[in-house]
């Protein structure tokens, strides 16, 4: 059985109207394609206050692979409001003469070089002390990886073993 996971994207809409030009609307989706075509057409047809009427719009990027929603909007908002969160303070604020979407691009790029710790990669099991990836961790109590089950049941194995041989 192949494993089906769900998508979990934080995407950087930008507008192409030359009316509106420079910018930037920031989003949660679990369908990109979906979500764009809802921006396009309106509030009516689901999409936000902020894109109505000001479009069209272009998905310039959507950063995706997040375990679950709760991390995928948290890091939305973490990327709307650097200011205000506690791991983007170190990032500069827009400079007078820098457009929005370089803005953008350089807290994105702040925030998923890992000094800002947003993305947990790994971290330490705190009952065995064995080192795990957060997305192994997050599919295995998910249910995602059924099938390291049954290589389990010997006496002192742990359910993390199997999870590094992936």
């Amino acid at each position: 059985m192949d494993v089906v996971e769900s998508f979990h994207g934080v995407y950087l809409l930008y507008c192409q109207n030359p009316r509106y030009k420079g910018r930037t609307y920031i989003g949660y989706t679990t369908d990109p394609n979906r979500r764009i075509r809802q921006h396009n057409a309106g509030r009516a047809a689901g999409g936000a206050g902020r894109t109505s009427n000001r479009g069209p719009w272009e998905m310039a990027l959507c950063v995706h692979g997040f375990p679950n929603n709760i991390s995928a909007l948290r890091f939305e908002w973490a990327w709307q409001h650097p200011g205000s969160s506690r791991r983007l303070r170190h990032v500069k604020a827009k400079r007078p003469r820098e457009l929005k979407f370089a803005h953008c691009l350089r807290v994105l790029a702040e925030m998923l070089r890992g000094s800002a710790a947003v993305l947990p990669v790994e971290g330490t099991c705190p009952e065995c002390g064995v080192s795990l990836l957060w997305g192994d961790v997050v599919r295995k109590r998910n249910g995602c990886y059924a099938d390291l089950d049954q290589g389990e049941g010997k006496e002192g194995d742990h359910w993390a073993d199997c999870l590094s041989q992936r």
